[in-house]
């Protein structure tokens, strides 16, 4: 999208793909495999209309629209609307989308490699791996 906003989704497929990103600063999207939805993801195990992410008083808010395979934020399933920070990844059957923008969440946790992004969709962008165990490439 050409306008600046506040929140983008960068969408990550099954192979590890950048393949779309969207800005925005207000309103929602509806995420499913349905061309009706605001970001369609074409896959089988994603359900026509599987989530919805707006924006609310403190930030942006997630929540499954009953699907059948669910909705994930950081690795756990949601079962309810869940405040969406910045650099959090919501999985949705075979697909990530990463949080940029929104709430700052103050990390705790020891940065044991710090990766720098060099393609044109992370270009800069510096990544903390902050667990010991880290599998990169195709799982």
């Amino acid at each position: 999208m050409a306008s600046k906003g506040a929140y983008t989704l960068v969408v990550e497929d099954r192979f590890g793909s950048l393949t779309d990103e969207y800005t925005f600063d207000s309103g929602e999207l509806i995420i499913g495999r349905s061309r009706q939805c605001d970001i369609v993801l074409p896959s089988e195990n994603v359900s026509r209309r599987h989530a919805r992410i707006r924006t609310g008083p403190s930030g942006l808010i997630i929540e499954d629209l009953q699907s059948a395979n669910g909705v994930f934020v950081n690795g756990r399933r949601i079962f309810e609307a869940v405040e969406l920070a910045d650099q959090d990844v919501i999985r949705l059957g075979d697909y990530h989308l990463h949080v940029r923008g929104g709430k700052k969440v103050k990390d705790e946790r020891p940065v044991y490699v710090r990766l720098v992004g060099l393609n044109l969709m992370v270009a800069d962008q510096v990544f903390e791996i902050t667990t010991t165990t880290t599998l990169v490439g195709r799982g």
